[in-house]
């Protein structure tokens, strides 16, 4: 079960310098199994930003410090930064933590902090850096995106080696192979009689046998954003993934492969308006408390299976070259 889990990740740093760097790191946190968490989902809610901060890192199996050229903003009452203040919370709380710090000599005028207390945060930035090198960190250095995702990438399969056995979480369908499994096995080896296993489990196995026929009026009005969406994510790992980026449009990601053309509002209303007919219809899932991750239920699945078959999907291509070939046809 181990390699079916996905790992939530806290990413902390300073935003304005680091904004393309975050946004690389998204990617590279959902091609690794691992669920990214930030300052990008904050949304308004009824209590202090600092209680909606330490309630994402206690409900995170990893937190990830990114730092740059910038201290960032103070908090008045500790007198730190607020990257700072979330770094030593997590350490508090024995969360695993990454560390990916950018090389001094890579970092332009324009990434340092400025203003009147500019000399007061070089130095508190200097003094943070070098205790979180000397803190028993895992820690990476990176020049430029392109080194901060070769990296990355190592950083967050190896830290999936040392996980604690009880962090993580696992799709539903997964957890019943087990249960099945197990149930299988107290069986054969007659450590309980059959009439003892709860009726839940015995028909668990029997989900299959209840499949209804798919014809093709089923589909018949699906958009092909939303058909390449499910399909899509049938063959990967069956989740989608909508990522809401602070003063950015929303982006949408399968199997860490990202379903935008460009960078825009009119893009990414194109694909949100694709997901959200597959929620309508029941085709997939929020299995999120936020309302960003979701996964194909059974009917999805058998929808998917049909809608690659009639329109000849070719889920090894990349899913915007792919669409473009279709869009041709």
């Amino acid at each position: 079960m181990k390699n079916k889990r996905k790992f939530s990740i806290f990413i902390s740093s300073t935003y304005e310098d680091l904004k393309e760097e975050r946004q690389s790191l998204i990617g590279v946190a959902l091609e690794n199994n691992f669920i990214p968490v930030g300052m990008e989902q904050f949304h308004a809610a009824p209590t202090s930003q600092w209680n909606v901060i330490t309630k994402m890192i206690d409900e995170c199996d990893f937190y990830l410090l990114v730092i740059g050229g910038r201290y960032g903003s103070i908090d008045e009452e500790t007198g730190i930064s607020y990257t700072e203040k979330e770094y030593n919370y997590a350490k508090t709380k024995g969360l695993p933590v990454l560390v990916l710090i950018k090389q001094s000599s890579a970092i332009a005028e324009s990434e340092k902090d400025t203003g009147d207390g500019k000399y007061d945060k070089m130095k508190k930035l200097d003094d943070f850096r070098e205790r979180v090198k000397n803190d028993k960190n895992t820690v990476d250095f990176f020049t430029d995106i392109n080194s901060l995702k070769y990296v990355a990438s190592p950083t967050f399969r190896n830290a999936i080696n040392y996980v604690d056995d009880n962090a993580g979480w696992i799709r539903y369908r997964d957890i019943v192979d087990v249960i099945n499994e197990d149930a299988k096995g107290l069986l054969e080896s007659n450590q309980f009689p059959l009439k003892k296993i709860p009726t839940m489990f015995q028909n668990m196995g029997n989900q299959e046998k209840d499949k209804t026929v798919i014809g093709q009026d089923d589909v018949g009005n699906i958009s092909v954003e939303s058909a390449f969406l499910l399909v899509y994510a049938a063959d990967g790992d069956g989740q989608i993934m909508k990522i809401q980026i602070l003063s950015a449009p929303t982006q949408i990601f399968v199997s860490g492969k990202q379903f935008m053309a460009e960078n825009s509002k009119r893009e990414s209303a194109r694909w949100i308006e694709a997901l959200d007919h597959l929620i309508e219809w029941g085709w997939v899932k929020d299995v999120g408390y936020k309302g960003e991750i979701f996964e194909l239920t059974g009917t999805g699945y058998r929808k998917a299976d049909f809608l690659k078959d009639r329109m000849e999907i070719d889920t090894s291509k990349d899913p915007l070259d792919e669409l473009k070939e279709y869009e041709r046809m």
